[in-house]
């Protein structure tokens, strides 16, 4: 099993995850914990960020468009270019409208494990763990680029939402928490993770786990789409609510820690 690249499936990512309701309940989830958790956040002029397994920049050009410095790290060619584009429409649009451009964006092609040697006061790694072969291993190399007193956020595909949407779906003899494998072309990433996972190797790098929240922690279990579509507004404020309650936040289909380096 390889690390996976996503240069076959960047159009179908982009329309399946972040041009859904799916999307608004991750980036709403990741503004308000980073806001309540990162107190540099709340000025991001002249910070430096690195955004490894950066997609598309659907989060992090906007931490630039707020004055941050914003590298992007991909492994995916064909991600990163969608991303350049987002960019450039943003400087374009801020021109248009007589606004100087604070913040800058750079973009580089790498892997997880050829990040260059750099420490970050902010390093965002959403969604990136779970498609490594050895996500233990990707963890380290994530905390390794955090500066001492700096921050982690982590966003992983959570291995107990996953078995709990395929019970949902009936599919008991498909489905085998034990044994699990991806289907081959399918967005369903290759090394789910838990709770206890993330935790524990937080403990064993001397992490702080300064904020844990769950993304869409009831939204895909609706199974009627017509009810989950019906109330897209009263659904976000309801995933917000109960992100952070247990025993929802456990069963949510991603997670969400944020780690401060000590």
């Amino acid at each position: 099993m390889a690390d996976r690249n996503f240069d076959d499936l960047a159009p179908r990512f982009a329309r399946n995850i972040y041009g859904s309701h799916k999307g608004r309940v991750r980036l709403e989830v990741l503004k308000r914990d980073l806001c309540d958790y990162v107190p540099l956040f709340q000025n991001l002029a002249g910070v430096e960020v690195l955004d490894m397994g950066a997609g598309q920049g659907h989060f992090s050009l906007g931490l630039a468009e707020q004055g941050a410095h914003v590298h992007l790290c991909d492994v995916s060619e064909k991600m990163l270019a969608m991303a350049k584009e987002r960019w450039q429409e943003i400087c374009e649009a801020q021109a248009q409208a007589g606004m100087p451009t604070i913040g800058s964006a750079t973009f580089t092609q790498c892997a997880l494990q050829q990040l260059p040697a750099k420490e970050y006061p902010l390093v965002l790694g959403h969604a990136v763990l779970e498609w490594l072969e050895d996500p233990r291993q990707g963890f380290g190399y994530l905390v390794d680029s955090v500066a001492t007193g700096g921050y982690l956020s982590v966003i992983v595909y959570n291995a107990h939402g996953l078995a709990f949407k395929n019970l949902l779906r009936g599919n008991f003899k498909k489905f085998d928490r034990n044994n699990f494998k991806a289907f081959k072309g399918s967005l369903t990433p290759i090394s789910p993770l838990t709770p206890k996972q993330l935790m524990q190797w937080g403990n064993e790098l001397k992490l702080e786990l300064v904020g844990f929240s769950g993304i869409r922690v009831f939204q895909d279990y609706i199974l009627d789409k017509s009810i989950r579509e019906a109330d897209p507004d009263g659904l976000l404020v309801k995933e917000l609510e109960y992100s952070r309650l247990e025993p929802f936040r456990n069963m949510a289909r991603y997670l969400h820690f944020v780690f401060k380096r000590p």
